[in-house]
């Protein structure tokens, strides 16, 4: 996207982009086979991450909404305009984005 225009690159980058962030990921996941090696406390860790993951993302996507009404109304944005990210119905605004 900053290629093509759209957005401003930071002024600070990571380092070795993106190799480090590769190296990070298969860092990660290495220690994600280790603890599931690691019979029977880190078999019975990495069963419970079945559940833990949805109930994560579940709670994310239920407070969604909340969080960005929330940083629009810090960010001093219009209360009648839906915030961006949040779909206008569900915010209270009818199609056109205002009450």
């Amino acid at each position: 996207m900053a290629k093509q225009g759209n957005v401003e690159r930071p002024a600070v980058r990571l380092f070795g982009a993106p190799y480090t962030s590769y190296l990070t990921l298969a860092f990660l996941a290495a220690v994600l086979v280790l603890i599931g090696l690691d019979y029977p406390v880190g078999t019975y860790t990495m069963f419970s991450l079945l559940l833990v993951i949805p109930a994560l993302v579940g709670g994310r996507f239920l407070c969604r909404d909340r969080i960005a009404l929330t940083v629009s109304w810090r960010r001093g944005h219009d209360s009648r305009v839906a915030p961006v990210g949040v779909p206008a119905r569900s915010a209270g605004f009818d199609s056109s984005g205002t009450t």
